[in-house]
């Protein structure tokens, strides 16, 4: 039996297990997957707290196996999320000694930061990796994605180009241009540098999708402001899932990036 994307017998949406959402952000969450039963969002199964994939991706949900899925679930039922308060977290931030647990839908909206790249480590708002960048924004500097203004500071919302310093961003601006762009082309729409601005994207909790570059509707008909600059049309070959990517940061990313520049992905959610 295959994981797939499905409704409940009587039609009506079922809620993930680990969240307990039945609706939630698929640019945060990924896509929801059925297995025997058993639902569950893509990324929370990636990012919830001692649960392990096994070797076997076929075993399973996605390479994890139920028992495990349901200790994670009853484990849970005792942590509250630090964002909603309510029960059910299956998230504990990676900073030692830290006890914050929360929902990966809540994360966004209280200032956690997720890493969407292995080891898939999770940061609640007091321990978030912040930037370095020593650089504010000139008043009525204006998110040259949306091209509205953006905060007078360095917040968990506002997120400068690491290599220009003069690019800053609203961080859904960001969110939304990585996932047309993908990830051979996500890169900063005023310097061009995609090395450092992608390290930095995944650092800071800017999920990047494996595909390539995809346009909205409104794009394509003119009336988008989202900038996306399409590439040239690869040949494309197969390539794991994404959760299979085991991306380091720096200098390991930044190897895989140069090389896959040459060997394109395919589009992967």
């Amino acid at each position: 039996m295959c994981d797939r994307e499905q409704e409940g017998s009587d039609g009506r949406e079922q809620a993930c297990l680990l969240c307990r959402r039945s609706e939630a952000d698929p640019d945060t969450c990924g896509d929801k997957q059925e297995k025997y039963g058993l639902y569950a969002h893509i990324f929370c199964l990636y990012f919830a707290t001692l649960l392990f994939r096994q070797a076997k991706k076929c075993v399973g949900l996605l390479g994890f196996l139920l028992p495990d899925i349901q200790l994670a679930v009853r484990r849970a039922a005792w942590k509250h999320c630090c964002v909603c308060g309510q029960s059910g977290a299956t998230i504990l931030c990676c900073k030692e000694g830290c006890n914050r647990w929360f929902h990966l839908p809540c994360a966004k909206e209280g200032g956690c930061v997720t890493q969407y790249i292995a080891p898939y480590r999770s940061f609640c708002p007091g321990h978030r990796p912040v930037q370095m960048v020593q650089v504010t924004p000139e008043p009525g500097t204006e998110c040259p994605i949306c091209m509205e203004p953006v905060e007078d500071r360095m917040t968990f919302n506002t997120i400068v180009c690491p290599t220009c310093k003069r690019a800053w961003f609203h961080r859904d601006c960001l969110q939304g241009q990585a996932m047309r762009a993908g990830l051979l082309y996500f890169s900063c729409p005023l310097c061009r540098d995609s090395e450092e601005f992608l390290v930095e994207m995944f650092r800071m909790g800017i999920r990047t999708p494996i595909r390539l570059v995809s346009f909205c509707g409104a794009h394509k008909a003119g009336g988008c402001k989202c900038r996306a600059v399409p590439g040239p049309a690869p040949a494309v070959q197969a390539l794991p899932h994404p959760g299979s990517l085991d991306l380091r940061f720096s200098g390991d990313l930044e190897k895989h990036w140069r090389k896959s520049r040459v060997t394109l992905l395919p589009p992967c959610g």
